[in-house]
């Protein structure tokens, strides 16, 4: 569902299936129409449902990985882990990731670095932009 994760939107399967649900029409297999997706999907916005985990969450989950303390994690680890384990990163994901998170010259991943760089969140944002809305509508 390439319409909520496009804005920031991070959501999991589920949230996907709930999603296609929630707005589908009746007897379609999973034809959704523009206008039940587009209120649905605005207030899970609204509610920064979806959202990204926060850093410190991340930086906590990375610190439990990395039981020795040394501040990176091996890619052939953090590969298997993510391919593996809880919800699958897809090749695409995966690759996206790796990209970005891992040293070349030393094929690990220094998370504390890694976290950095994903943390620049642009002021016009999906969830700063409803915040916005929000606050107008309420003065």
């Amino acid at each position: 569902m390439y319409c909520s994760t496009a804005p920031g939107c991070v959501p999991t399967e589920a949230d996907v299936n709930e999603v296609i649900s929630a707005t589908e029409f009746e007897d379609s297999n999973g034809t959704v129409h523009l206008s039940k997706f587009l209120p649905y999907v605005s207030q899970l916005i609204a509610e920064h449902k979806m959202e990204p985990a926060p850093p410190e969450k991340l930086l906590k989950a990375f610190r439990v990985l990395d039981q020795e303390g040394k501040g990176f994690v091996d890619k052939e680890y953090m590969t298997k882990l993510i391919t593996e384990e809880g919800e699958p990163f897809t090749v695409e994901e995966l690759e996206e990731m790796m990209a970005v998170a891992v040293d070349m010259a030393t094929d690990k991943i220094a998370y504390e670095l890694y976290l950095n760089q994903l943390l620049h969140e642009p002021p016009d944002s999906i969830y700063a932009l409803a915040d916005q809305l929000r606050n107008r509508s309420n003065r």
